[in-house]
């Protein structure tokens, strides 16, 4: 019997879906029972692992009025529920994990079974930004009052809710130690962007930023590994063609693996979102591989982040930014005294400590 049985919501390789994937890595695989769209990155996951998997196509609610869609969308919604149902009575999970955004018509095959004989509802949530305001009301205040235990992954996001509210923070997979190096001292400073492009993601403010740095003699190199959906390609390249200047080599979505080997090549993150992000995993990706990382500081990297001391948040810079950057890359204890702090940070969200944290939550009572 498993304990889990798990509904994983997002198809691509978002942060919230990385993070619960190393949650269950950490689990016995007998434990869990995981749900997931076909084709999608967490389903290939599970499947590599050899995870117990049921590959369930997820209704997505889109903007439009074709009759097709809302037929389509409307079949799918209903066949969620009865598997939903179909699978909490046969396997008898003591928990149901709903990673993020959930779509109403889920639930529905969780509330025709009688409540002595549900499991437990654990949410998971990530997302702070993005949603409007009925999007909260509708479905975010439902969940709150059924959910057991309400997971968040921030402060910010903590700050939404009213109750049964844990602090959860995503877990990172620490890449083994390795001499720390002064971005710099090295012959080309290489910096690095990544994200899923829009302009809420600010990669149109990168070539001001990137400009900043040419008050250094040092060559530059910036790498962008980037998500581009197709109604942002225009937006992409257009922000593209403003870094013309600049040594510049992008790729689109890579695999989580080969990120390791991006920032082992790289010294300095330059992280330029105009918006709350609800944790920000590849600031501190960075940072748990030895780069500097300068940032905004709205959102859930408050929770880890202190200027100066593990990276620099823009917004605290007092001076102008070529100034600030030249007198950084003169001073060599403040640099090797931020990269110190920001290992030490890193440590903290280990996935056996994430895990740890996990099964704490569990065993506390609803508040």
């Amino acid at each position: 019997m498993p304990r889990f049985l798990v509904i994983n919501y997002s198809a691509d390789i978002s942060g919230s879906t990385v993070a619960l994937l190393k949650l269950l890595n950490n689990l016995p695989t007998n434990d869990f029972h995981l749900i997931a769209s076909p084709n999608s990155y967490a389903a290939e996951y599970a499947k590599e692992k050899q995870w117990t998997l049921s590959q369930i196509e997820v209704p997505r609610l889109f903007k439009t009025l074709s009759p097709i869609y809302w037929c389509k969308y409307l079949l799918n919604r209903k066949k969620l529920s009865h598997q939903l149902t179909h699978l909490i009575t046969t396997t008898n999970p003591n928990y149901l994990l709903i990673n993020c955004s959930v779509n109403l018509g889920w639930l529905k095959g969780y509330h025709s079974i009688s409540k002595s004989k549900r499991p437990q509802l654990l949410w998971f949530v990530h997302e702070l930004e993005g949603r409007p305001q009925w999007v909260f009301n509708l479905i975010y205040k439902k969940l709150e009052r059924d959910a057991d235990q309400i997971l968040c992954v921030s402060k910010p996001v903590q700050q939404l809710f009213s109750h049964n509210t844990y602090l959860f923070p995503n877990a990172l997979s620490l890449p083994p130690s390795k001499p720390l190096l002064n971005p710099f001292k090295q012959k080309t400073l290489r910096l690095l962007w990544v994200g899923t492009v829009s302009p809420r993601k600010g990669l149109h403010l990168l070539a001001d930023v990137i400009e900043h740095f040419k008050t250094l003699s040092t060559p530059i190199e910036l790498k962008i590994i980037a998500t581009v959906t197709s109604n942002f390609k225009d937006y992409f390249h257009s922000s593209l063609a403003k870094l013309k200047q600049h040594s510049i080599s992008y790729k689109t979505l890579i695999d989580v693996k080969e990120m390791e080997t991006v920032y082992d090549s790289s010294h300095i993150l330059i992280h330029t979102s105009t918006l709350p992000e609800s944790f920000n995993r590849v600031a501190l990706e960075a940072m748990s591989h030895g780069m500097l990382v300068f940032s905004g500081n709205q959102g859930g990297i408050q929770d880890y982040g202190v200027h100066k001391q593990n990276l620099i948040f823009f917004e605290k810079i007092a001076e102008p930014l070529p100034l600030f950057i030249k007198k950084l890359s003169e001073n060599n204890l403040l640099v090797e005294s931020i990269q110190s702090n920001a290992l030490k940070t890193s440590k903290g969200f280990s996935e056996e400590k994430i895990y740890e944290r996990f099964e704490e939550i569990l065993n506390k009572p609803n508040t």
